[in-house]
């Protein structure tokens, strides 16, 4: 009789999270493709995104006081991607060598509000990473990195971060962090590069044994629904969730920006699959106030906040 009403219990709520995902699926809407958006980026020999006033490169100007000398943008250069020029470049098969929308809001989010570690959390308002008040730089880790964009802003602005992305994308990121490391070689920030599957979630090697993580940076991770449940894992390892709380640590929380493709994908994966990993979306971030963002980028990308 328990075993027939488990049976039960278990068909209703599968039938319930059916008819939810058949009424996210008609939330569709019209958005832009990934080309359209790709159109923006894929001949930018850089991108340069401004600082706000909360966002304080950490250097000799700044240790004296001379706010008025501090840097205004950080300058990010691109590969040169001139020798892969066939025709069209968006219909080859270099996609993963151009810079993604979300990336760009999610470094430009970095870069606009700063961070600051204060007791109990990891706050995005009115601080400035790598400041000399800090025990030590705030421990960063991209997931899915790409050209690894938001971790070279973090890095500039004295995290020490880890980007990550499949072993056969390191070759194209290392060229890219080579190219701009000088942008943050004066601060206390680092950046370095490592190979990371999402199905070695529960590996004891590699950065996710190194966790918790302060931060966990992920633009453009989730347009492949078959790739959640790993994902999920994986962001859970990174923060540490099932794992005892040091009261004198910081409570790690995750960054994850997405451009809006399928609301049902999407949908699904805060209201489900988070929370099979003991995640939640704690706020959407705001967008309006960041310069240099247009208003597809408004309408499309989405950062969420996740602990």
């Amino acid at each position: 009789r328990g075993v027939k009403r488990q049976f039960c219990e278990d068909k209703v709520a599968a039938q319930t999270e059916f008819q939810e995902s058949l009424q996210w699926e008609k939330e569709e809407r019209s958005v832009p493709s990934d080309f359209e958006f790709y159109d923006c980026y894929a001949l930018l020999p850089k991108i340069e995104i401004p600082l706000g006033s909360h966002a304080v490169i950490p250097d000799a100007a700044e240790a004296e006081g001379n706010v008025a000398d501090r840097a205004l943008s950080i300058t990010i250069r691109m590969p040169d991607r001139s020798e892969n020029m066939h025709g069209d470049f968006l219909h080859t098969e270099r996609l993963g060598e151009v810079l993604w929308a979300s990336g760009h809001v999610l470094a430009a989010l970095l870069a606009t509000v700063g961070l600051e570690m204060r007791e109990g959390g990891t706050h995005f308002n009115a601080g400035r990473i790598g400041t000399p008040r800090w025990e030590r730089p705030p421990r960063v880790l991209e997931l899915g990195c790409g050209l690894a964009v938001p971790s070279m802003v973090a890095a500039c602005l004295g995290a020490a971060v880890v980007a990550t992305d499949i072993p056969e994308a390191g070759v194209r990121t290392q060229k890219c962090i080579d190219q701009n490391c000088t942008q943050w070689a004066a601060t206390p920030g680092s950046l370095s590069f490592e190979g990371l599957m999402w199905q070695d979630s529960a590996a004891d090697y590699g950065p996710l044994a190194d966790g918790p993580w302060d931060l966990v940076l992920a633009a453009d991770c989730l347009y492949d629904e078959s790739q959640h449940t790993q994902f999920c894992r994986v962001l859970a390892r990174a923060l540490g969730v099932g794992t005892p709380r040091d009261p004198d640590r910081h409570s790690p929380m995750a960054l994850l920006s997405f451009q809006q493709r399928v609301p049902g994908k999407e949908a699904r994966f805060i209201k489900l699959r988070l929370p099979e990993v003991g995640l939640e979306v704690v706020r959407q971030w705001p967008l309006q106030e960041i310069p240099g963002l247009s208003e597809a980028h408004l309408r499309y990308i989405s950062v969420l906040e996740v602990r």
